[in-house]
């Protein structure tokens, strides 16, 4: 990361404090260490954070050791089977004083997935993003889709999910009170049911098969040469290498390779080690 790049973020990232953790999420969940163990990891990694964020100015290499001991502690937690969007939310901002862009829109994408409407979410995210050194458009067919069917990219599977539910079930209420009651008309309310039942439930219905759908991922390494195969004997997809914080999508696995796809439809293979998928 380039002196400027790390002073902005160092700047912007002042406005990124953690949000508290949500400790009614934290019961429910296998782990091998208890309740109050879990607490006072995220506690004490709180108290990291703000320790690093209060010697920034003064003392900026201890800074970064708080930011350290944050992130290995939030970490902890994150091994042990917790997962929320405040949790990643806060690993994220720690990512980002560290500098490691790459990691920092990992978490940030992990905690979208959770909670996509969180505008302090966005906000960190699209700082993230703004940091990278590789701006790769993304294609009019994606952009397109997105806005398009914004509900299946924005809303969480839990909330469209409840949508569905609820619409399914007022339709086929209003069809029996139209049974019951032949006079009483429920033309548009059903027409309303049924456009939030149907777009909905498909979108719910498409998420179904997560285990077979393409991983995503990010750039966490710099001067990433991209290959036209899986192996170092093959030539670079192009002129430039690619730097941390670059997304994608993964098309296949083999062995240590990936081959991606990058916002803009190209494709090529990059190792492994040099990214981080979510």
């Amino acid at each position: 990361m380039t002196g400027r790049r790390f002073f902005e973020s160092v700047v912007i990232a002042a406005l990124l404090v953690p949000a508290p953790m949500l400790s009614a999420q934290i019961s429910d969940q296998p782990r091998e260490i208890s309740r109050s163990q879990l607490l006072l990891r995220l506690s004490s990694a709180l108290e990291a954070f703000d320790r690093g964020s209060a010697l920034l100015d003064r003392a900026p290499d201890e800074a970064m050791a708080a930011f350290r001991q944050a992130h290995d502690m939030f970490q902890a937690v994150v091994d042990a089977g917790i997962d929320n969007e405040q949790l990643y939310y806060n690993l994220g901002n720690t990512h980002l004083r560290l500098g490691e862009i790459g990691e920092a829109i990992a978490d940030y994408r992990r905690a979208e997935r959770l909670g996509p409407n969180d505008q302090r979410l966005i906000s960190n995210l699209r700082f993230a993003r703004s940091l990278r050194s590789d701006h790769i458009e993304p294609t009019g067919k994606r952009t397109f889709l997105r806005t398009v069917f914004f509900w299946h990219y924005s809303w969480p599977p839990q909330t469209r999910k409840t949508a569905a539910m609820i619409g399914y079930a007022l339709f086929w209420l209003l069809l029996a009170v139209r049974a019951l009651l032949p006079r009483v008309r429920i033309g548009y309310p059903a027409l309303v049911c049924l456009l939030l039942w149907v777009p909905l439930g498909l979108s719910v219905a498409i998420d179904l098969p997560s285990r077979t759908r393409s991983a995503e991922g990010v750039l966490v390494n710099n001067d990433v040469v991209v290959r036209k195969g899986n192996g170092e004997s093959y030539d670079p997809q192009f002129r430039q290498p690619l730097h941390e914080g670059v997304e994608f999508r993964v098309i296949e696995q083999r062995g240590g390779w990936l081959r991606i796809e990058l916002t803009d439809g190209s494709q090529g293979w990059v190792r492994v080690r040099e990214v981080e998928l979510f």
